[in-house]
């Protein structure tokens, strides 16, 4: 059993220099065009590949015919791919694991536990269903149509899994919402989302799950390779043992590494992305009266500002006698200081700082007398990003927009 996992070690990863190639090639492509799937698609897209690959080798160079027509237990043949597969999404995860955790801040963010989770179950669920039609139908004639299925099942499984991680995390919140569906899933949808108990139902009891499918999935295979219906259970256990085992302190292991890291806000809101902005000063110049803000980036990624304007208004009560704002005088930013357009062409670097300005024209006074200054706007849009260093890009981390309220202008330094 050993000799075959070594023999497609050797054949898939080894000796295969333009396969691995292509393995950095999606590397690449994912963590940089593809980047916000990175983190649960990588893993789960190399393992396939290898695996897949080995197969394909024992096609090409006619291995299952030799090996088969040696003394070969057929029983191993099978455990040989079931562990192969299985080792492959735990070694990739970890060193996914790693690149993100490296690269967090620099392409994209960091990997968080769900990201593990996710990846771990579609893997195993994929394997679970193409691996006994492999071997029914032989690589040869399953080729055509495992990929397919393999995306589909991808699709939808990532599809439900999201909907659970978002139910999850809403209920933990408190957090009240409503979707709308459609389709053919759509009562499955409905279901996750209004009606699943999310305490006995979790990805940690969907990936216990999907490594007792993975158990089915391999004695499966092993009824259809023999051609008498005799298995020696005493090895079948031990190895489906050693499995579960080993997935669930893998699974273990990956909740103490990320600790309470568990979903993409928790990523957020340990590695804070915002941005402040307070009143800086007023300059006098030619055409007016220049007011300075100064924004204040308090996160790893660059802060761009896609729009922004000052307001001038007053609170007006509704009939309801709920109030909104009417702006009176909106000054765009000042585009004749060069500081203004470099700012808002390249934003500003992490944990950086710049000033913005904006022209009060001449024949405006700043004072209570032509305005309330209790009711003093920026209206802006933003968005963060990250440089992507191979092709000199960004790529978003989040976007936004709001008004920021100055509660009361300070002109105590205005003349």
């Amino acid at each position: 059993m050993f000799e075959l996992i070594k023999k497609d070690i050797i054949t898939t990863i080894i000796s295969n220099k333009k396969s691995n190639l292509q393995y950095l090639f999606i590397l690449l492509f994912f963590y940089t065009f593809l980047n916000p799937i990175s983190y649960f698609t990588v893993n789960i897209i190399i393992s396939y590949l290898i695996l897949i690959s080995s197969f394909k080798q024992d096609y090409e160079n006619n291995s299952e015919n030799f090996i088969l027509s040696m003394p070969v237990n057929k029983e191993n043949l099978v455990y040989s791919k079931y562990i192969f597969g299985f080792s492959l999404i735990i070694i990739t995860t970890v060193m996914n694991s790693i690149i993100t955790w490296i690269l967090g801040g620099v392409f994209y963010r960091g990997s968080v536990l769900n990201d593990v989770l996710i990846s771990n179950i579609i893997f195993l669920t994929i394997i679970s269903i193409i691996l006994p039609i492999i071997f029914k139908f032989g690589y040869r004639k399953s080729k055509v149509y495992i990929n397919g299925v393999s995306i589909i099942l991808g699709f939808v499984g990532f599809g439900i899994l999201s909907l659970i991680t978002d139910k999850i995390y809403n209920d933990f919140n408190s957090i009240d919402v409503f979707y709308s569906f459609g389709g053919p899933l759509s009562k499955i949808f409905e279901y996750i989302i209004y009606d699943m108990n999310t305490k006995y139902v979790n990805l940690y009891s969907i990936a216990f799950a999907s490594s007792l499918i993975f158990i089915l999935s391999m004695i499966l295979s092993i009824r259809i390779i023999k051609d008498k219906n005799i298995i020696n259970f005493k090895k079948f256990f031990i190895v489906a043992i050693i499995i579960v085992i080993i997935f669930n302190i893998h699974i273990l292991v990956n909740k103490k590494m990320y600790g309470n890291i568990v979903y993409m806000q928790d990523y957020d809101d340990n590695n804070e992305i915002n941005a402040d902005i307070n009143l800086d000063g007023y300059q006098e110049v030619e055409e007016g009266t220049l007011v300075r803000f100064k924004i204040i980036n308090r996160s790893k990624y660059r802060f761009i500002l896609e729009k922004v304007n000052l307001d001038f208004g007053k609170e007006i009560m509704l009939e309801d006698n709920s109030y909104t704002f009417a702006s009176f005088v909106s000054l765009d930013y000042y585009k004749s200081d060069l500081n203004n357009n470099k700012l808002m062409q390249d934003g500003i670097e992490p944990f950086g700082e710049k000033c913005i300005t904006f022209l009060m024209p001449k024949g405006l006074k700043l004072g209570k007398e032509s305005f309330d200054l209790n009711n003093v706007n920026i209206e802006y849009s933003y968005k963060f990003v990250v440089d992507l260093p191979i092709i000199n890009k960004f790529t978003s981390v989040s976007s936004g927009g709001g008004s920021y309220n100055f509660g009361n202008l300070n002109t105590n330094n205005y003349e």
